[in-house]
């Protein structure tokens, strides 16, 4: 279940990141604003490839002590190796193991994905 509701809530993200950019960029251009388009898409790109992450690491970890908190620390340490072009695409795309099989191929696609754009 959790596969779906990361895979949802990160599609979201990222519609919601481009739409809030377009609307952004359409608008007047105000000089200094902190809110720019690049800085809207890279926010939300990086909350997607993270709550993507999110399922992932769940699976590799659970069993472990602390697996929630170990969960988010690996996902968010990921998430910053992602954004530096360092981090090990190999281990995460083993790491997708839904309980269906059609779910993991459309997440490990979604997941390639999201990992290029980033």
């Amino acid at each position: 279940m959790s596969w779906y509701i990361c895979m949802a809530i990160s599609l979201l993200v990222l519609i919601f990141a481009i739409l809030f950019a377009a609307i952004v960029y359409s608008g007047k251009y105000k000089r200094g604003r902190i809110l720019t388009p690049f800085n809207i898409l890279f926010g939300g790109l990086f909350t997607a490839v993270f709550i993507s992450l999110l399922p992932v690491y769940g699976g590799i970890l659970s069993g472990m002590t602390n697996s929630r908190l170990k969960t988010v620390a690996f996902a968010l340490h990921n998430t910053f190796q992602i954004f530096t072009i360092d981090a090990d695409r190999e281990i995460i795309l083993e790491g997708i193991s839904s309980p269906r099989p059609w779910l993991s191929s459309v997440y490990s696609a979604f997941l390639s994905i999201v990992l290029v754009a980033a």
